[in-house]
């Protein structure tokens, strides 16, 4: 559409946009991040027995605690992330749009569903029972959170939309879908990667890299610079690149059939 001239700029959530897009278009803006992380929605009726605090973050050990759950999400990297953690979860594929999916959430019998805690902001979607994963174990995939804007290259709206663009949001985002892009991945993949300010200390940031295997294997690195400093993300994410091939990525990047190699 934008080709032909019909369409003069594109929405994305950035997450679900490839980390290589055709010479033609550009990024005209990125966005200030709504929230990175991921939320678990339960259905109403098994709510109540879980014995849940409203406003609770649910790390791995919380929700292995809860017991036998049905998990529906469309997200490799979630499904493996919940597979690896526990036999007791029963992982289901799921399609639709947000209402979409809370609607088969209680018309399908599900235990609960994942979705992007932006979708549910975005939406002001608050009768849920939604709690947020806490992202040091459920490591979000690159840019989830951000939307972007996408023009053609030689657009003549460019100098307007580039006033929206987010300098900082910018940056973190692009290291993360340069880490993706070395690896080979795309949205479709089990990585999950995160670079974010520090909540406890806006000195320091910090980045996280997941990569994993349906076969339950995975390797996680974290690597924390101070904020001032990280003005060339290239740098951070050499480092964070490096550290993944201390770990033996590669080995799990031949098993997903990942021609690159680190």
């Amino acid at each position: 559409s934008m080709l032909a001239g019909s369409t003069d700029l594109a929405m994305h959530s950035l997450k679900d946009l490839p980390v290589n897009i055709r010479e033609e278009f550009r990024l005209g803006a990125i966005l200030k991040r709504h929230s990175f992380l991921d939320a678990i929605i339960f259905r109403n009726s098994l709510y109540s027995k879980l014995g849940l605090v409203k406003g609770e973050v649910l790390d791995a050990q919380k929700l292995k605690s809860l017991g036998k759950l049905r998990i529906a999400t469309s997200s490799l990297r979630r499904k493996c992330l919940l597979e690896n953690l526990h036999s007791n979860i029963d992982v289901v594929p799921i399609r639709g749009n947000v209402d979409t999916r809370l609607q088969k959430l209680e018309d399908l019998n599900l235990d609960a569903i994942i979705l992007a805690e932006a979708s549910l902001n975005r939406l002001s979607i608050e009768n849920v029972h939604a709690h947020k994963l806490d992202y040091k174990w459920f490591i979000p995939c690159a840019g989830q959170g951000a939307l972007t804007i996408e023009l053609p290259a030689s657009s003549r709206f460019s100098q307007f939309i580039e006033k929206l663009n987010c300098d900082q949001t910018n940056l973190h985002v692009s290291i993360e879908r340069n880490i993706l892009r070395a690896l080979g991945g795309d949205c479709n993949m089990p990585f999950g990667c995160l670079v974010a300010t520090c909540e406890r200390d806006p000195t320091k940031t910090l980045g996280q890299v997941l990569v994993m295997t349906p076969s339950g294997k995975e390797c996680r690195v974290n690597h924390t610079v101070l904020t001032a400093e990280l003005k060339d993300g290239q740098q951070f994410a050499s480092i964070l690149l490096d550290k993944l091939r201390d770990v033996n990525v590669n080995s799990l990047l031949e098993e997903l059939k990942v021609k690159i190699r680190l």
